[in-house]
């Protein structure tokens, strides 16, 4: 799964994906269009379930920040 966001010059990516061991990774990536500021974080969740409850709840931080989905 990934799921973009833009604001202005500013962007935000979540990635989803499950690694070797099983173990679901949610994946956080930012920065700016203009410069090479930004930065990456990993979580990770022991179920599928939390993961999606994860990604949920940066969807919603990210709309409340005016943040649109890009497709």
């Amino acid at each position: 799964m990934l799921i973009r966001w833009r604001k202005a010059q500013h962007y935000f990516i979540v990635r989803l994906s499950q690694d070797l061991f099983g173990d679901w990774v949610v994946t956080r990536s930012w920065g700016n269009l203009d410069n090479n500021l930004g930065g990456c974080r990993h979580n990770l969740a022991p179920d599928h379930q939390q993961a999606l409850e994860l990604v949920e709840q940066i969807r919603r931080r990210q709309q409340a920040r005016g943040y649109q989905q890009v497709d």
